[in-house]
């Protein structure tokens, strides 16, 4: 089996990728139970609706996006500035909940919101039906992107949260380099450039 260690977060701090994936951790659990429908697509809508309503990329003063983050560990506010670091789904739904009561959104950018998305799926779909997706987005150039892949129906759909909810996504625009889950990864081409520092076993 292919594993993909990247690093991520703090200086040091590995994660093998399936890491960020977290259908039993309680806070996906529990939005889970809040946005769930008979019907996976509509739970998917539901979802999808959330992270729109309660996440916003992260944007400088001109309003163009960018990959700051701010951290707030131990009462101290920090910005990762250098790197794209990568929340795990129950800081995502923690920040966006403790932003709500402000009457703000939380910070996160594709990454963020991709593992949301897939979490929370993983609990009504299996591991075969929804991925993760890291790869280039081609808008006027190339560019490192997340988004979702699910199986819906016996179709496959691709899904960026970033969009609004219902945007449909141009199949050309997206070239997937590694797919995963909780349960598996699949890398079709070297993630080094895309990940940046990682590792790899078998």
């Amino acid at each position: 089996m292919t594993i993909i260690v990247a690093e991520k977060r703090f200086a040091g701090e590995q994660h093998d990728i399936r890491d960020f994936v977290t259908p039993a951790q309680i806070e996906v659990v529990c939005l889970f139970e809040q946005l769930k429908s008979d019907d996976p697509q509509q739970t998917l809508l539901n979802c999808w609706t959330w992270v729109n309503d309660n996440v916003a990329y992260p944007t400088d003063r001109l309003g163009r996006t960018v990959d700051r983050q701010e951290l707030i560990s131990f009462g101290a506010l920090h910005y990762i500035n250098s790197t794209d670091f990568w929340f795990f789904p129950c800081e995502v739904i923690a920040r966006a909940r403790i932003a709500r009561k402000y009457g703000r959104k939380s910070l996160g950018d594709c990454d963020d919101v991709a593992f949301v998305l897939v979490s929370v799926l993983r609990n009504q779909l299996s591991p075969q039906d929804v991925y993760c997706v890291m790869g280039d987005y081609f808008n006027s150039q190339a560019a490192g992107h997340a988004w979702v892949k699910c199986r819906l129906d016996g179709a496959w759909c691709i899904v960026d949260p970033t969009a609004k909810v219902g945007t449909p996504a141009d199949p050309n625009r997206y070239d997937e380099f590694v797919l995963f889950n909780d349960m598996e990864v699949h890398e079709l081409k070297p993630v080094e450039g895309l990940l940046g520092s990682i590792a790899r076993g078998i």
